[in-house]
């Protein structure tokens, strides 16, 4: 498989590294890394395209059949085209930090078709923004966590969880804090809307937490969206009214209304929004699902600037 490849090879004192002995050096750089990569294929939206770490090595990578398109992505920066891509640039400017930084021995790799390229030398380049006078669009974007909760609290509330080594903040209300806060030092199953920020990060916002004792939401919800994020046209909105329709039919409305609670975002599609509220409609002053529904509502005024009839 294609896939460009960033390995730390060795520790500032000039030792091997593995994934075993990692020094907190080579540990920040490697989730740096990885965090940087993950935003680009998020970005991307595209199912192609997956993030690899080497078993037994500190090596992340990017990897998939169309990865071409990340390639001359990375070209544009490196060339300061007309035509590069901001989040691109920020998130390669991390890396090269790290490459730059750090005294750590990394190398970069580009695979295509089992040959290997060298192409560190693309991150000596000068990488500079693109200047642009609208902020980058901020698509609705839900995801899943598997995670260790770490932290809870601050100023602004928040969570900190580890998803397979990787850190993530997820902003909350306080009082969502306080429900998670018992999950503390415990692996959580929980849902949080995305959206990438002007300098191409990811900000994650709480959504719902799944309760292992109870229905596998979890699951059901992360295969419907992976299967809805690759459809076009009508067919998402299709899915989405049979799911609903499902529910309905056998008058499960608390499990409709975790459903329903992924799409109280004001990034969400319109559509999907207009689609929810067309097949519950005969539900709406239903005491499981009114206060959901309302806002779904608010939030297509909002969008529309039009009342919805």
């Amino acid at each position: 498989m294609n896939k460009i490849e960033f390995r730390i090879v060795k520790d500032s004192n000039g030792n091997d590294v593995t994934l075993e002995n990692l020094s907190v050096d080579a540990t920040n750089s490697l989730i740096e890394i990885l965090t940087a990569l993950r935003n680009i294929t998020i970005y991307e939206n595209n199912p192609d395209l997956t993030i690899g770490v080497k078993s037994g090595s500190a090596c992340a990578s990017i990897n998939g059949p169309t990865l071409e398109i990340v390639r001359e992505n990375f070209m544009k920066v490196v060339r300061n085209d007309s035509e590069r891509d901001n989040v691109y640039v920020n998130n390669m400017q991390v890396i090269q930090n790290q490459i730059k930084k750090t005294n750590l021995g990394i190398e970069v790799n580009y695979f295509e078709d089992g040959i290997q390229t060298p192409v560190i030398d693309l991150f000596s380049a000068n990488f500079r923004l693109k200047r642009e006078r609208k902020i980058v669009e901020n698509n609705f974007n839900i995801e899943f966590f598997n995670a260790k909760l770490m932290i809870n609290g601050g100023k602004k509330p928040n969570f900190h969880i580890e998803d397979k080594q990787i850190p993530f903040i997820i902003s909350c209300t306080e009082e969502e804090a306080i429900k998670v806060n018992s999950f503390l030092y415990k692996d959580v199953k929980i849902s949080a809307w995305g959206k990438m920020n002007s300098k191409g990060k990811m900000e994650y916002t709480f959504c719902d937490i799944y309760n292992v004792n109870e229905r596998d939401f979890y699951n059901e919800f992360k295969t419907f969206f992976s299967e809805i994020n690759v459809l076009s046209g009508t067919e998402p909105l299709k899915k989405i009214h049979y799911k609903l329709k499902n529910y309905y039919s056998n008058e499960e409305f608390k499990e409709s209304r975790k459903f329903i609670k992924l799409f109280c975002n004001e990034q969400a599609d319109i559509n999907q929004l207009m689609t929810i509220l067309i097949i519950s409609k005969a539900f709406k002053f239903r005491e499981e699902l009114s206060d959901l529904l309302i806002k779904i509502e608010d939030i297509i005024v909002l969008k529309t600037k039009r009342p919805v009839l």
